[in-house]
């Protein structure tokens, strides 16, 4: 799919030491336009767009229609960032000026002379400087450029056009052009501001100082269980040459070594022995992922302190006897791991306004939906530190892509040079994380060449173009910089014919055969398994919704929260969205129109919710199929603004739970059971367990009439093996002494309850054997009974049920999350907590703002307002 610190781009390695060099970051610094018309207070970290809104300058950016009416400020010739500092009479002289973040093609002057030009947001800049005054006031200035006019000026210049996918008047033409992050230009999900800044630190190291950019922890597993972890320095003399002493620590032990570093000499390495490791494993497997405390140094007061986790990886494409095709799974120190994640896209459009807590928390509620890998994806930008260290803490793998998508690309010399220092420094840095387990060249773009009329009237030009950069170039600097890491070349992909010769293989890369699939289908029934294909392994699908109101109201006035108005057809970037969540939303529930905005919203959450819980719990049955699903990474985990998007997380910092991501948890659960209608009145239970031990449990199969009458049970005990699905029931229900002769008069549930002597699971899945839409559902009549407070910021609620309730969704303008939600509710008494994200939370906060819909409230007060 084409609270905390404010973040830092920590390029060079976690929680480096203040210690070496002049700072130079701060709100001292000055912003100004070309013609010198606007000047106000800027800051490093910092963005045009958040430095102009600081200084009244324009309003909020994501307000209504501002995108709109910003994009000036991307067609401005240049902005210019300049600072006046203060140097010490022993900083005088020579220097080394190390930027991190520029966002992206700049010219860097210090003194009014000219030191260094940037083009790429991804690298680290150091430039050589000899002009320092000694006590004296300095200046440094940097002029960022238009990226709309040096995007469009450099593919004016390139012999023969570079087509990408864009979004048809929402946003910046040639994005490709440019090595800035690709979502900035506009995407179906998000806007394009295009914007321009200095997201990382900036710094002037004096003398002769040697610098110390990153430590790469690499780890080599052995057969007899031991672990070599080798600590290599990456240090940049800054002189001719420099005589360091280098020391290390990993767990309890600690080693020194002095070493001459100099221009062609800049790595240094100190090895540890691990004879019984403790090994990090992922999310799911029963303990917290282990982390090592280590650290590096080489005086000065430089040092490096981290966590890391020991584990070896795998990504297995093992020939099938008989078949045409291979596996694609992970198998995770030695034991074979189904996936189960999402997508991630950045944040925010601007990445210094997005704090370490931000980070932190999407993460947390990515884990708390029982996930264990997310996907960075090429489109958007390499994550800061903190979001890698947080995944090694959660447990939470991470398919790494580089910035590449959707598009095809330069291949000229300057271009492909520019990539590979970038991909050597990321992956450089990102391969130290034992979260990060492979290595992706990028989004989409083996099958764009598929897309466009130049590549399909052109396409030997285009392939070599394709091989050149994603074989030739990315790929040869991921195996430099990280040869233990897997590495695919795009995401979808049908992978190797051969490894050497290293040869893809061409053809429909959304072949579920051989290698990972991307889909989307709008016109299907989302609600019918047969709808989504079989494959190895599913890296992305999804269905749009809208947010919730009161994330709307952060970027809307209400005369904008109506079916049809102007905001909402503006911030709808995907072609027809509403045309198709309509047509779904009407075959599902037989809703024509929405009777008001927040049955609007409802309406498109469920829609959406049925269609990742059909899709899901189909490829998690399929493991033990002949299609052999080994892993799911839906579209999308977060949003970016609030729009209709594919997301389960809403736009904001605490990044709220839609009823998407509720169903997620569910269907991720480490045991699940899933109900299938087979056709005619057969019903199969399946159960599902990605648990890493066998399991006893008691299944019980139940028919329940509508009007929330128990008609029959039939219940049994079954073994569920490690890591598998197996089918534990299969009946033709409409037998059962007690069925109704209408199939719309009733539904099937299943329940399971573990044996388990501590923490017993148990789950249930209920299954309408004819759509929502014939079905005449009841008013639940649900009510809170009481709100007890449990904790500080944790409430209990009894909630009383008088019928049966279909898609029973608790809302709150609040920050957190309930313990259940988007429920099939039976009649009775329902208990649920919800846990706030602030300290506290009182009873009366949550009796103030908590809604309760359900699917019979939308489809009913549609139907009234139908019958008016």
């Amino acid at each position: 799919m084409c609270g905390g610190a404010l973040l830092v781009w920590a390029l060079w390695g976690a929680a480096v030491a203040a210690g070496v060099g002049i700072v130079l970051d701060g709100m001292d610094w000055m912003l100004t336009n070309a013609n010198g018309t606007i000047a106000v207070p800027g800051s490093v970290p910092g963005n045009v767009y958040t430095d102009l809104r600081r200084a009244g300058v324009i309003g909020d950016p994501l307000w209504r229609f501002n995108e709109r009416a910003l994009s000036w400020i991307p067609n401005e010739p240049h902005w210019t960032y300049s600072k006046t500092f203060v140097t010490a009479p022993e900083e005088s002289g020579a220097g080394l000026l190390i930027i991190e973040g520029l966002d992206t093609i700049a010219d860097v002057f210090v003194n009014g002379d000219l030191v260094g030009q940037a083009d790429n947001m991804f690298r680290t800049w150091t430039f050589p400087v000899d002009n320092l005054r000694p006590s004296s006031s300095n200046t440094i200035g940097v002029r960022i450029y238009s990226p709309v006019a040096s995007a469009r000026q450099r593919a004016q210049a390139y012999p023969y056009p570079l087509p990408s996918s864009d979004v048809v008047g929402h946003s910046f033409p040639h994005r490709n052009m440019v090595r800035k992050a690709q979502f900035d230009f506009g995407w179906d999900w998000g806007p394009a501001f295009a914007s321009s800044g200095i997201a990382g630190p900036i710094r002037i190291v004096t003398g002769y100082t040697p610098v110390l950019q990153r430590c790469e922890f690499v780890q080599h597993h052995f057969h007899n269980g031991s672990v070599r972890v080798d600590v290599v320095f990456r240090i940049h003399p800054s002189g001719p040459v420099a005589d360091v002493i280098a020391s290390a620590s990993f767990g309890d032990q600690t080693k020194s070594v002095s070493s001459i570093i100099s221009e062609g000499h800049t790595a240094v390495s100190i090895s540890f022995d691990i004879t019984d490791p403790r090994l990090w494993w992922p999310n799911g497997f029963g303990e917290s992922p282990y982390l090592y405390e280590a650290s590096c140094s080489i005086g000065y007061e430089q040092t490096i302190t981290r966590k890391v986790g020991l584990r070896r990886i795998e990504v297995v494409r093992d020939e099938i006897d008989g078949e045409e095709g291979n596996t694609f799974s992970f198998r995770i120190n030695g034991v074979g791991t189904f996936i189960k994640g999402a997508n991630v896209i950045p944040l925010s459009p601007f990445a210094s306004s997005v704090t370490d807590e931000d980070i932190r928390t999407l993460l947390e509620n990515a884990a708390a939906a029982n996930m264990n890998m997310v996907r960075v994806w090429g489109g958007g930008i390499y994550q800061p530190d903190i979001f890698y260290e947080t995944a090694d803490r959660l447990g939470l793998m991470i398919w790494q892509e580089i910035m590449f998508a959707c598009a095809t690309y330069p291949r000229d010399d300057a271009f492909l040079d520019n990539v590979r220092l970038e991909v050597m420094e990321q992956v450089g840095r990102l391969r130290s994380y034992a979260s990060v387990v492979v290595i992706g060249g990028n989004n989409e773009n083996e099958i764009a060449l598929s897309w466009f009329n130049e590549t399909r009237e052109n396409p030997r030009l285009y392939v070599a173009d394709y091989a050149k950069l994603y074989v030739d170039v990315i790929r040869d600097a991921v195996r430099r910089s990280a040869p233990e890491l897997a590495f695919i070349v795009s995401s979808p992909s049908n992978g190797l014919m051969s490894e050497s010769p290293y040869v893809l293989r061409w053809g429909n890369p959304s072949d579920g055969r051989w290698g990972d699939v991307h889909f989307y289908d709008y016109a299907s029934d989302v609600a019918d398994p047969a709808t989504y294909p079989d494959a190895r392994f599913v890296s992305e699908f999804g269905y749009q919704s809208l947010p919730s109101i009161v994330t709307w109201r952060t970027v809307a006035e209400e005369a904008d929260l109506s079916w049809g108005s102007p905001l909402l057809e503006y911030r709808q970037r995907h072609p027809d969205g509403y045309l198709q969540l309509w047509q779904q939303i009407e075959l599902q529930f037989g809703v024509p129109r929405p009777a008001s905005f927040p049955t609007m919203v409802f309406l498109t959450q469920a829609v959406q919710s049925v269609c990742y819980r059909t899709a899901i719990e189909k490829w998690r049955r399929a493991r033990a199929s002949a299609a052999r699903t080994m892993g799911i990474l839906y579209w999308q985990l977060n949003s970016i603004w609030p729009a209709p998007t594919w997301s389960s997380l809403e736009a904001g910092g605490q990044h709220r739970w839609k009823m998407l991501h509720y169903s997620i948890r569910d269907a991720f659960a480490p045991l699940m059971i899933s109900l299938v209608d087979t056709g005619a009145a057969g019903v199969e239970a399946h159960l599902v367990s990605d648990l890493p031990r066998d399991v006893d449990v008691v299944v019980c199969i139940q028919l329940w009439s509508w009007s929330g009458v128990k008609l029959e049970e039939r219940c049994f005990n079954a073994l569920v093996r490690a890591s598998t699905s197996r089918i534990v029931f299969a009946d033709d229900v409409s037998a059962w002494t007690n069925a109704p002769a209408s199939r719309a008069d009733y539904f099937v549930r299943a329940t399971f309850v573990s044996s388990l002597p501590v923490s017993p699971l148990s789950g249930s899945s209920e299954l309408a054997l004819v759509k929502y839409k014939r079905i005449r559902l009841r008013d639940p009549g649900a009510r809170v009974d009481s709100i007890v407070q449990s904790a500080p910021n944790r409430l209990t609620l009894r909630v009383a049920v008088q019928n049966v309730a279909v898609m029973l969704f608790f809302e709150t303008d609040l920050q957190g999350t309930f313990s259940s939600n988007a429920l099939f509710a039976l009649p009775g008494t329902l208990l649920l907590s919800f846990t706030a994200r602030v300290d506290a939370v009182s009873v009366a906060d949550l009796r103030r703002s908590l809604r309760i819909t359900s699917l019979y409230d939308a489809v009913a007060a549609t139907r009234l307002v139908d019958t008016m």
